[in-house]
């Protein structure tokens, strides 16, 4: 059997062409991450201005927090609750396997957003005199529970079912780079997620919807639509 000589020009040929496919691999990896860079930064200014945004709210909703101003108040709190949460999301998504300190200072940003917006809650029911108006705290965790994913769904249901009569505000009970989060679980006395604050009363461990429902119709003086 005769061989057929092999050339060099083929090993050459392959030797440039791998190094070309390699090149142009890291070429696409370095391009796609400094894309995905400059795109977190722009996501994380836009966290910023929005924050800065929504302190300003807070205080201004704060100030002139009469019972005239309760309809627009309530409204304006139930949508900034709304945005806070779209960002949030959003910036978590990016920020969850690319920089884990960036993702403390957001997620620290918003718990504390959440917080203040729950503080204004409580001090518009005293003064508006809500009666078909529920605040909802619901302490879950990132990590090592099974239920609040579910628990999370029915409330997102349940908030669609209740509009504005149902404000809820999400707090990662697992977080203990904010002192607050350990200050309200030790003061509700919250041991296990995940766990619900309904109008200051505590609702431990996971709740069906129709339950949950029942739960918080109760706590309406007057009757709310969702409830019928």
């Amino acid at each position: 059997m005769v061989r057929t000589p092999i050339k060099k020009s083929r090993y050459i040929f392959a030797l440039i062409l791998t190094i070309l496919v390699f090149s142009l691999g890291i070429l696409i990896g370095n391009v796609l991450t400094q894309s995905r860079i400059n795109f977190t930064s722009s996501l994380i200014e836009e966290q910023r201005l929005e924050y800065d945004s929504l302190q300003l709210q807070y205080l201004y909703l704060a100030e002139f927090l009469q019972e005239a101003n309760c309809p627009a108040t309530l409204k304006a709190l139930d949508e900034n609750l709304n945005n806070l949460e779209i960002v949030r999301a959003k910036l978590e998504n990016y920020l969850e396997k690319d920089d884990q300190e960036k993702l403390r200072s957001v997620k620290r940003d918003y718990t504390l957003a959440q917080l203040r917006y729950w503080f204004l809650s409580k001090q518009a029911a005293e003064i508006c005199g809500q009666d078909d108006l529920v605040a909802l705290i619901y302490f879950y965790s990132s990590r090592d529970c099974d239920d609040c994913e579910n628990q999370g769904a029915i409330l997102t249901s349940l908030k669609r079912d209740f509009k504005n009569n149902l404000l809820v505000f999400s707090i990662d009970a697992s977080f203990d780079q904010e002192p607050m989060v350990g200050i309200l679980k030790e003061y509700f006395g919250i041991t296990k997620v995940p766990s619900l604050i309904i109008n200051d009363e505590l609702v431990d461990g996971f709740i069906k919807k129709e339950d949950l429902k029942k739960t918080i119709c109760s706590h309406y003086k007057k009757e709310v639509v969702a409830c019928q």
